[in-house]
């Protein structure tokens, strides 16, 4: 539960704009004030202020060298506040004021004295109010004599006010600091990441320009699907790194729980997308997905009853479209047939079923997978003679290389084509569209797993996790993932406990 909140002052509270203080500072005579000056770290004798090395009277000194005269306290102080845009907002304050009924509220920044000289007197709101006025207490940089993002000073803060980091929330507008709060570092190129790195966990494979960054030994966990491109496959044998896929990771049940989540994603945005595509606008037939009153709703056909085909499923009954879902499982057939609305029916999985759906078909879903492998083409080009003109095809299965025959993969910015005079929907990164959604969902996943990992490093955590053992596909230039090897016709060795 959230308890304290911890502000930061510059462009949390007050607002501030960089290119004004380069002026403010330039009006006082200090050339190339861009030196000193950066929106969120100072430098030099800037920096020595803030830090609090160095005192208001020796910056004064200073500054007027550097500006090759004498500078007065107040022309310092004006230059300093021409950071900021001001007045400070009143509606700010007034939320502010609101949120110290139920929070404990708290200002830590990196400043220094002369920006505080005017922030904690009665010119710092319109309403005649000191910056003290509105927190429990203030924590500043060149009082504490440290500076964010140094842990010290998160540390110290906590000690001081006092207060249990999970009970607070950090407010700040430096993702650096947010992040070195909790002791991470960031890096200024994916060069450094790479090369600092020892595991690496990333949403989607590693692409073309990143294949000669991956070092020997280095763990890569992500989703790969090794199976629908040779040149990842043999990139990543090269390249002797480990590499643990998210697709793979299977529980004792068969259950993929790293896959679990994109695929809820993608199945429900496969109906959404679907019923765009539909629209005649778009290119689709013009049909709406649920109908109206008096006319028939679209008929959608669901192929792979996984998670992926239910999801989809689920969503397009829920808009009233007639939904038919097929899959090789008799059992899953007879669980979704009890869970399932009544628009939906299911439907023995065969070729001649295949073809007999497709005939009425308005919106076509592919969702089959096999673990690791190739997906099967379960609708053949001649197939799409079978349909008529505008009917939309979506092929979540399109990482695996697609279930669709003429399917090929294509982007969010450019998502469709016609083969055929049928629209098909071939994105390979779905969840993408959602990345807010699809972020956490993934995470809330892989967090454990992520943990196991970098805790006990990928051996230790493989050996004692099965799942995680089958998540390996390409360890130090071998392929212990057996329908990886086949995939591409290379020698499958198994990996050694």
């Amino acid at each position: 539960m959230i308890k304290n909140l911890v502000f930061d002052f510059g462009g949390i509270i007050a607002d501030f704009e960089f290119s004004r203080a380069l002026a403010a500072f330039e009006r006082v005579g200090l050339k190339n004030p861009a030196e000193y000056l950066d929106s969120y770290h100072q430098r030099g004798f800037f920096r020595e202020l803030e830090s609090g090395r160095i005192g208001a009277d020796e910056f004064v000194r200073r500054l007027g060298e550097c500006a090759g005269r004498e500078v007065s306290y107040a022309e310092a102080r004006e230059a300093w506040l021409g950071f900021f845009l001001l007045p400070v907002s009143l509606e700010r304050l007034a939320c502010l004021e609101e949120l110290r009924r139920d929070y404990r509220l708290y200002v830590l920044s990196n400043t220094n004295p002369f920006v505080m000289d005017w922030a904690r007197s009665s010119e710092f709101s319109p309403a005649g109010k000191p910056l003290d006025a509105y927190f429990d207490k203030l924590f500043l940089s060149y009082e504490m004599k440290c500076m964010k993002p140094d842990r010290a000073i998160f540390d110290r803060m906590a000690a001081e006010a006092p207060l249990v980091p999970a009970e607070t929330l950090f407010i700040d507008d430096s993702a650096a600091n947010e992040y070195q709060a909790v002791g991470a570092k960031l890096l200024p190129s994916i060069e450094e990441v790479y090369a600092t790195a020892e595991m690496i966990i990333k949403v989607k494979e590693p692409i073309a320009p990143e294949y000669g960054l991956v070092r020997p030994g280095q763990l890569l966990f992500t989703y790969f699907h090794f199976a629908s491109s040779e040149a990842l496959t043999r990139a990543m044998i090269a390249s002797g790194a480990v590499c643990c896929a998210y697709e793979t990771v299977e529980r004792s049940d068969r259950s993929l729980p790293l896959l679990i989540p994109m695929s809820e994603v993608a199945g429900r945005m496969a109906a959404q997308e679907g019923r765009y595509f539909l629209e005649k606008p778009r290119g689709g037939k013009g049909i709406l997905l649920g109908g109206v009153p008096g006319v028939k709703p679209a008929k959608v056909f669901v192929i792979g009853a996984g998670v992926v085909g239910t999801a989809a499923a689920r969503t397009a009954a829920g808009t009233g479209a007639d939904v038919t879902i097929c899959d090789v499982s008799l059992r899953r057939l007879t669980y979704l047939a009890d869970v399932m609305p009544r628009n939906v029916k299911t439907l023995m999985s065969s070729e001649y079923n295949i073809r007999e759906e497709l005939k009425h078909a308005d919106l076509v879903v592919g969702s089959v997978l096999i673990p690791g492998a190739k997906a099967p083409k379960l609708v053949t080009r001649d197939m799409l003679k079978l349909m008529e003109p505008g009917t939309v095809m979506v092929d979540v299965a399109i990482d695996q290389g697609g279930c669709f025959e003429t399917s090929r993969p294509t982007t969010h910015e450019d998502p469709v084509y016609y083969v055929d005079g049928i629209l098909h929907y071939c994105v390979a990164n779905i969840p993408g569209a959602v990345p807010y959604t699809s972020t956490l969902a993934l995470t809330n996943a892989t967090l454990p797993y992520a943990l196991q990992l970098a805790d006990k490093g990928w051996r230790r955590a493989c050996a004692e996790n099965e799942e995680l053992r089958l998540g390996l596909n390409i360890v130090e230039g071998k392929v212990v993932y057996r329908s990886v090897a086949e995939a591409w016709g290379l020698p499958y060795e198994p990996l050694q406990s």
